[in-house]
């Protein structure tokens, strides 16, 4: 069974699937191969056509992702780009804009517009206002206000601190712990 309170919510869910909740205008408007999930918002995932198991509250969050499996995503514009169609699974998006360009899986972003930028990295942690901002690699972990920020092409990086690397663009297993560092 399903759930739908809003106009066009979860309009297109088939019978044959359930579990699903769309609360808000359009939200989950084109899921019509996904089970488990829930949508509360305005625009809120509507052109996610299949996943599962998702969990997705604020306006606009999710708002152009075809697919996806696992997702948590709670903010408003939360992986909710409005640039192409977008697929991720095993994320964990909380806060206005954060990855809001994901188009990956195994991330977690947490603060104003963390990891709003990254495009392809996976496996990458981002605590804090605008941590990992420009972010487009893998296997990074910032936390802290600005964390990392410009960071694009490094790898294997560690940030702890207020804007720690906040200026590095790239190189491979570097360490800042420590406001500035």
């Amino acid at each position: 069974f399903n759930v739908a309170v809003g106009v066009q919510a979860l309009q297109n869910d088939s019978t044959s699937f359930g579990g699903n909740t769309g609360i808000g205008f359009q939200a989950g408007m084109n899921n019509s191969g996904g089970s488990n999930n829930f949508y509360g918002g305005f625009i809120t995932a509507r052109t996610m056509a299949s996943g599962n198991d998702n969990t997705v509250i604020g306006s606009s969050a999710m708002q152009n992702h075809i697919n996806g499996d696992s997702n948590v995503v709670i903010g408003t514009k939360a992986m909710g780009t409005s640039i192409g169609l977008k697929k991720g699974n095993y994320n964990t998006a909380i806060g206005f804009e954060t990855m809001f360009s994901n188009d990956t899986s195994f991330n977690t972003g947490v603060g104003y517009r963390a990891l709003r930028n990254n495009f392809t990295g996976t496996k990458n942690t981002a605590i804090g206002i605008e941590a990992l901002f420009s972010n487009t690699t893998s296997a990074n972990t910032a936390i802290g206000f600005m964390a990392a920020r410009s960071n694009t092409n490094g790898t294997d990086i560690l940030a702890i601190g207020d804007s720690a690397l906040y200026s590095n663009t790239l190189g491979t297993e570097n360490i800042a712990i420590g406001s500035r560092s």
